[in-house]
């Protein structure tokens, strides 16, 4: 993949997918806070024990992002082979690329569903990337390699779970699709650079962690 990245034109055909839930009571991952205190502070967070979600698949590659797309329910092969007929690929067939645009995604089980695989191969032919790709095989999960993980999910989060809760699923869906349509072009590129540079990483660390401090 890092051989390929030194040719611009494949970076900028490259288009991550993904999806993630986004929860009316979501708040930040209370792993990033720590308090302090000669005694027990007693701090108490209050959450229902099952928070209304929405799942939305989102892709971000060299001339934006795409989506948001949102399931309706859980995500299985047929849900997630209807979002990209229906979806994804009029929406990838306005950018000016789409012939050569090669699609990335991880290996979730609905991505590696056999009706998924035969409708990539039909219209993403020796052009797609993941779990059993014919073109260039990718680990079944690789968060510290994906745009998706290390940059999109995070930034959507912060900006949405500022302390706000969502009274509804359908106001939640609209903020989350007004933050994704207000990220800069030059972000998603920068954050696509970085892809390259995090391969060289994991390369120099024989497979570790581009994350570990080790």
């Amino acid at each position: 993949m890092a051989e390929r990245l030194e040719n611009p034109a494949f970076e900028r055909n490259l288009v991550f997918f993904d999806e993630a839930h986004f929860h009316v009571d979501g708040v930040p991952n209370r792993q990033n806070f720590r308090t302090w205190a000669p005694e027990n502070p007693n701090f108490v967070v209050e959450e229902p024990l099952h928070s209304a979600r929405v799942t939305a698949l989102i892709g971000i590659g060299y001339y934006g992002i795409v989506g948001p797309f949102f399931f309706d329910g859980n995500v299985n092969g047929q849900r997630y082979l209807e979002m990209l007929e229906n979806h994804v690929l009029p929406a990838l067939r306005e950018w000016p690329n789409f012939g050569d645009i090669v699609l990335v995604q991880d290996g979730a089980p609905p991505h590696w569903a056999l009706i998924v695989r035969e409708f990539l191969n039909r219209h993403f032919n020796m052009r797609w990337i993941g779990r059993s790709s014919p073109f260039i095989h990718w680990p079944p999960r690789s968060p510290d390699l994906t745009p998706m993980d290390y940059f999109i999910w995070g930034h959507l989060k912060d900006r949405l779970y500022m302390g706000q809760r969502f009274p509804s699923l359908e106001v939640l869906m609209e903020r989350v699709q007004e933050e994704a349509e207000q990220i800069p072009l030059d972000m998603v590129r920068r954050a696509l650079d970085n892809f390259w540079h995090r391969l060289l990483i994991c390369e120099e660390r024989a497979g570790l962690s581009v994350e570990t401090t080790d």
